[in-house]
């Protein structure tokens, strides 16, 4: 859809006007635009379910580290749910893993779309078969596989799968895309007519107010401030309505949800509008996405109200290294300068995918700047769209120039590791300030000892001594530890040589497992987690499926099972640091149960 202000603040030329409509009409009639029209004709998808479709998550939301790339349907609570096909088309992709979507299947249409389905308990008879024969064939339960066209084809309306909780997915639904297949951009489903019941207004919780210039404040202090908002029918004011007090130049951000019918989930705004005085300054507008652009979110939100109290605001400025496709319009890049004595009336509008729109209005009163003060030690000023480095006897960063989202007066300092640690403990900036891309980090490390080289890995440590591990991947070399990380805070170095733990389930030595329908083992690692498993039965590579989230593997007895009444199963699993656990268990299975 093209953007058209809704207030025009500046004269057009009848030249300039003349080429504006023209500009509209070629952007109309083009094939593309035509194509795009007619496919939202309500017959070309059929729904993914055959219950009323009910929300807990919608397009573009925002998530931790990325914009919501689908809409999340609700599966009644329960795995085994039917999923349809919305379209005729033919599997170009079939994706299993024990983390992200899990089990995924994607399916292309020939009027240009792709539609995807994710968290999958399990596929159709025809897809699972096929499935299986490939992870035997590279011995892995985890594949990514992308059958030839025609090879497997499925008409509208025909059962694809059976919904569930696979990957990294925290309670049964469906996870539901659809992309453009050209370039895999993921489209807002509700543009389509899903019949999804939404008269609800999105609904403001807080207005944020940040000072971005060296002088500016926020009501007389140089810091952001959080405001409480009353609502009144759609519309919402500042508590008190007060005059918000602010010098210089300022940015603002709204802490805003929508909401859908018989559902209580919070959901995702698909526009935001910001109106200084009736003029436009900032439209983002979120009916598409890209993957390669999914980690601005980090710079779109106020990554600091995240990471404290797990607020996922929409900031409605842009950051210098935020490029972001979503921004339709912005002046100035949002940020607003109020001068001293000047009054401005601020509009922000919130609008859902089905045109449902509530308005905050508040007024900016302009005082005068004050001195910026510095209160912190700067180790180096590192800038947006450059390499930057930092370097000391200990360390050496190299930050490449996608990095930053903003100019930053980079902070360092050290301390000595607790007994456990092979480095010292480095604070590097700030965890409330979000990274793009990863960073070259190497330390000195000249007291590791040789048998421990390869078992090193980079842990956070929080302030009470707690750690966790944040990358496996280091390398040691010539008395430096070299690893890429993209967070700021607190890290060292530590050993991780203790193998995974192994612990049967529903099987122990020389059980009858006649009447099992398969063997279940819990595997687990305190320290860089699990790497790979195998199992086998007589010799016989077998199946295991990884449920990550709940430690669990599970093999399902099936055609490639040993035909013996006799068997042992051994079971090798390993940590990316190279640390091995092995457990053999001999069982016994009846010999009609084996004839499967």
């Amino acid at each position: 859809m093209m953007f058209i202000p809704d207030r025009i603040h500046k004269k057009i030329s009848p030249e300039r006007f003349l080429f504006f409509i023209f500009f509209v009409f070629c952007l109309v009639y083009s094939p593309r635009y035509l194509s795009a029209q007619s496919i939202n004709d309500k017959d070309v998808f059929r729904s993914p379910v055959d219950i009323d479709i009910l929300l807990s998550g919608n397009f573009a939301e925002l998530r931790g580290s990325h914009f919501h790339t689908g809409i999340d349907i609700k599966t009644q609570g329960k795995t085994g749910l039917n999923i349809y096909a919305i379209a005729d088309g033919y599997v170009s992709r079939i994706k299993v893993s024990p983390y992200g979507y899990g089990n995924a299947l994607y399916i292309t249409h020939p009027n240009g779309y792709t539609s995807v389905y994710a968290h999958l308990h399990r596929f159709n008879i025809q897809i699972e078969e096929y499935v299986r024969r490939q992870q035997y064939a590279s011995k892995s339960f985890a594949v990514n596989l992308f059958p030839e066209p025609g090879l497997i084809n499925v008409k509208q309306g025909e059962v694809v799968g059976k919904g569930g909780n696979s990957g990294s997915s925290l309670g049964p639904h469906l996870h539901f895309e659809i992309r453009t297949t050209d370039n895999e951009k993921p489209q807002n489903p509700l543009r389509w007519n899903f019949d999804v019941v939404d008269n609800i207004i999105p609904r403001f919780h807080n207005l944020i107010v940040y000072p971005l210039s060296d002088g500016a404040t926020v009501n007389n202090v140089q810091r952001k401030l959080l405001f409480s908002l009353q609502k009144s029918g759609n519309n919402y004011k500042v508590k008190n309505n007060a005059p918000i007090k602010v010098a210089d130049t300022i940015g603002l951000g709204v802490y805003v949800n929508d909401y859908l019918n018989n559902t209580y989930n919070r959901c995702g705004v698909n526009q935001l509008k910001v109106f200084v005085d009736d003029v436009l300054t900032y439209f983002l507008e979120l009916n598409e996405l890209s993957f390669a652009e999914n980690r601005y979110i980090l710079s779109h939100m106020d990554y600091a109200l995240k990471v404290d109290r797990n607020i996922k605001a929409h900031k409605c400025f842009i950051d210098e290294g935020n490029h972001f496709s979503g921004y339709k319009f912005s002046e100035e890049r949002g940020k607003v300068f109020v001068a001293p004595g000047d009054r401005k009336h601020v509009e922000v509008h919130a609008i859902d995918a089905h045109g449902n729109k509530s308005v905050l209005s508040f007024t900016l009163l302009g005082v005068d700047p004050v001195k910026a003060k510095q209160n912190i030690t700067v180790a180096s000023v590192l800038k947006p769209g450059q390499t930057n480095h930092f370097e000391n006897e200990d360390v050496h960063l190299v930050f490449p120039s996608k990095s930053l989202y903003t100019k930053l007066n980079f902070t360092y300092s050290s301390e000595p590791g607790s007994e456990e640690m092979y480095s010292k403990i480095y604070q590097l900036h700030d965890k409330h300030v979000p990274l793009h891309q990863r960073f070259n980090f190497i330390l000195e490390t000249p007291d590791v000892p040789n048998h421990l080289k390869n078992k090193l890995y980079l842990a956070s440590v929080a302030q009470n001594g707690n750690t966790s591990p944040v990358t496996s991947k280091v390398r040691c070399d010539k008395g430096r530890a070299h690893t890429r990380i993209r967070s700021f805070g607190r890290f060292a170095l530590m050993a991780d040589t203790i193998a995974p733990e192994i612990r049967p389930v529903n099987i122990y030595e020389n059980k009858d497992m006649t009447s099992e329908q398969g063997i279940s083992v819990k595997i687990t690692d305190d320290a860089t987690g699990i790497e790979s498993y195998n199992g086998y039965i007589n010799g016989i590579w077998v199946l295991f499926s990884y449920d990550a989230k709940n430690d669990l593997l599970y093999y399902e007895f099936d055609e490639y099972l040993p035909q013996d009444s006799t068997l042992q199963l051994k079971l090798i699993v390993s940590d990316p640091k190279h640390n091995t656990s092995i457990k053999t268990i001999n069982f016994k299975r009846s010999e009609e149960q084996t004839n499967l």
